[in-house]
């Protein structure tokens, strides 16, 4: 994956920045330049002079938040996976709030108080994996990668996908009953229908 600079220098970098024993963190600007100055990028008024590193410095450099996302699910594994979870029963609780048949108001109270701390935990995990630097193209580049397991889109999900027979899109969106050949036009399905 391309960056714009060497690719050793970018895990490097990610490593100093990312690393959940570094000390450095990856929240303060003068500690972010400091680590870039450390692995040898010039810096003039302190501002990286290479381009790309300041953007990737910024978190507004995609091909290296993709990176800084991998390494962080890497030593996060376990708590990326509770990400994935937790930000499933945050949207399913929120799911229960916005169906409007919860007469019960105990149990609306209920509902709240689990959003409340599912939004706590997970900002928390949040914070714990990114070293604090939750920008918003951290968090973005970090959701894209929690969409892509919960969707099960992740390679080694299609590779598996594969090697079981199943298939790997869904070609039945309407159902496993619905067939083309009897269903598949419009004058098929609405007979009588002259708007053909």
């Amino acid at each position: 994956m391309d960056c714009g600079f060497e690719t050793g220098k970018a895990i490097a970098l990610i490593v100093l920045l990312y690393s959940k024993d570094s000390y450095i963190s990856a929240k303060h600007s003068a500690e972010k330049i400091n680590a870039a100055v450390y692995l040898g990028f010039e810096q003039n008024a302190g501002v990286i002079t290479n381009t790309a590193v300041h953007n990737a410095l910024l978190c507004d450099n995609k091909p290296f938040n993709d990176m800084v996302i991998r390494y962080c699910r890497m030593q996060y594994d376990s708590e990326f996976s509770e990400l994935v979870i937790f930000n499933n029963a945050f949207y399913n609780q929120l799911m229960v709030l916005n169906d409007g048949k919860s007469d019960n108001s105990e149990k609306t109270k209920d509902v709240i108080q689990n959003v409340g701390i599912l939004k706590k935990q997970i900002k928390e995990i949040e914070s714990r994996m990114l070293n604090e630097n939750t920008t918003s193209e951290n968090i973005s580049s970090l959701y894209e990668h929690v969409e892509m397991t919960a969707l099960g889109l992740r390679p080694e999900d299609i590779a598996e996908k594969m090697r079981n027979g199943d298939l790997i899109v869904d070609v039945k969106p309407y159902g496993k009953d619905y067939d083309f050949k009897k269903y598949g036009t419009r004058e098929k399905m609405y007979p009588g229908d002259d708007k053909v």
